[in-house]
């Protein structure tokens, strides 16, 4: 990942520098670069949550449509587009794929 060669950076400048000055500055940096890589990873949690809970659907096809799914699941826009277009989203089939779109697109229009 791109931010942690980044806090790795920031740690070596620190040891290099003087350590009163540099540790204040650098650790508020690191403490920052540290928030950015948790909230990343606690997306992606989030986003594999919602692909093993479409897979169940999908299999399992609970007698709802996939948009009872998604908004008990509380899934997100962005999120969806994520899983969109991972490999293993093969699942969905195109009319559900349509319908999921389409949920999405009446959310944006009933918002402006």
């Amino acid at each position: 990942m791109k931010e942690l060669d980044e806090v790795k950076k920031i740690v070596n400048s620190m040891v290099a520098r003087s350590p009163i000055g540099a540790m204040k500055i650098s650790s508020t940096i690191l403490l920052s670069k540290i928030d950015s890589i948790k909230e990343r990873l606690n997306e992606e949690k989030q986003i594999e949550l919602a692909v093993q809970q479409m897979t169940g659907f999908k299999l399992g096809k609970w007698g709802a449509d996939p948009i009872e799914l998604i908004s008990s699941m509380g899934l997100k826009e962005k999120e969806w587009k994520i899983i969109k277009k991972r490999e293993d989203s093969a699942y969905l089939d195109k009319d559900d794929i349509k319908k999921i779109d389409e949920y999405f697109k009446e959310l944006k229009d009933e918002i402006s």
